[in-house]
């Protein structure tokens, strides 16, 4: 279950950054 938080975290990290990236 941790594997699954970890994952979920990096996925929300990937989107914020995705994020910036684009609008900058």
């Amino acid at each position: 279950m941790m594997y699954l938080w970890k994952r979920r975290m990096v996925q929300f990290c990937h989107r914020l950054l995705s994020l910036p990236s684009r609008t900058w």
